[in-house]
């Protein structure tokens, strides 16, 4: 009995439980294989976080490329950084508006009306026949300065004497009439503050920004609305070697009628736009010898770098409040 016993407990152990020599063995059942197990948990050559979909730039989507910046110690290094970060600026406003504009083309090309409608309530958009000056699509308002068109890219428009509205034309090629205007093609001076960087410093990516051009010596004057920032500007005014530069249309008219009441009608001459030097520089042989920049937090610093560098200008005198930065 004793016997019959033993063998059956090893033939037909007790429901639950198995002989040891059945139980099942460790996966890994050398030290290599655990060891190799242990460095995988501990995860020793993570990868680089992942940014979150939400959190995704333009650049992390590859709509821009962002500027190669130097490594800068001083004064002069930081313009050339500065300059070299605003051209990346104006160059990626670029992009994403022609993304902008040739997402919307799309759209209407496919027949997507919903889809459409949505994107040209974002954008501010319509879709407009150049021929016929009929609205196909969307709404316009005011002027454009330019039109995006599926075969020449953006067009400019064509200007009409004392136009203030529509219905506009562009420069469309012949047998393509079909254009996307936009929030962002209202203003757009871009492709023309790039072609005048490079009048002056070719790629600054590639070679030196400036190449032996030294930043002028700048004069930070700070001062809260009302103070008379304004007024100094006025009364230290150099009739000679002197030019105001203005962030907006409006400073730059109230600015030209008090220098003129004081100096006479040709110092309404010295007062120009940010914009206006960057797109058009300045004359041949004019001599500047002051660059004064009102309202300068307004402006990036690389706009007022390469304002500097377009003057040539021995001093920048930067006048602004340095709490409505």
């Amino acid at each position: 009995m004793a016997i019959a016993k033993v063998i059956q407990g090893t033939i037909s152990p007790k429901r639950g439980t198995r002989p040891s020599h059945l139980a099942p063995k460790p996966a890994f059942s050398n030290e290599r294989q655990s060891e190799a197990l242990r460095r995988f948990m501990r995860n020793e050559n993570p990868r680089p976080p992942q940014v979150s979909l939400a959190n995704r730039t333009r650049a992390d989507k590859g709509q821009v490329t962002p500027p190669k910046l130097r490594p800068a110690s001083t004064p002069q290094q930081h313009a050339e950084n500065a300059y070299i970060e605003f051209l990346a600026i104006t160059k990626a406003n670029r992009e994403v508006s022609l993304a902008t504009c040739k997402k919307i083309m799309k759209t209407y090309q496919y027949g997507h009306e919903s889809l459409l409608e949505v994107e040209l309530d974002e954008a501010e958009a319509a879709i407009y026949n150049n021929d016929t000056c009929q609205v196909l699509k969307g709404s316009m308002s005011g002027l454009y300065m330019a039109a995006y068109n599926t075969t020449a890219g953006f067009v400019g428009a064509i200007e009409a004497e004392g136009q203030k509205e529509g219905p506009q034309t562009f420069n469309t090629p012949k047998g393509d009439p079909v254009v996307v205007v936009a929030r962002c093609t209202r203003v757009m001076l871009g492709d023309r503050i790039l072609e005048m960087a490079k009048t002056i410093t070719g790629d600054p990516e590639v070679g030196d920004a400036f190449g032996a051009w030294k930043l002028p010596s700048l004069k930070w004057i700070n001062g809260v609305p009302g103070c008379g920032k304004t007024t100094h500007i006025v009364g230290n005014f150099d009739e000679d070697g002197e030019i105001v530069a203005t962030t907006t249309i409006e400073a730059a008219k109230d600015l030209k009628e008090k220098l003129a009441h004081r100096y006479g009608e040709k110092a309404k001459l010295k007062v120009r736009t940010m914009t206006s030097i960057l797109v058009n520089g300045f004359r041949e042989g004019v001599k500047i010898d002051r660059l004064t920049v009102d309202e300068a937090l307004m402006n990036h610093f690389g706009a007022i770098v390469m304002a500097a560098r377009l003057s040539e200008a021995k001093e920048v005198v930067l006048v602004g409040d340095i709490n409505h930065s």
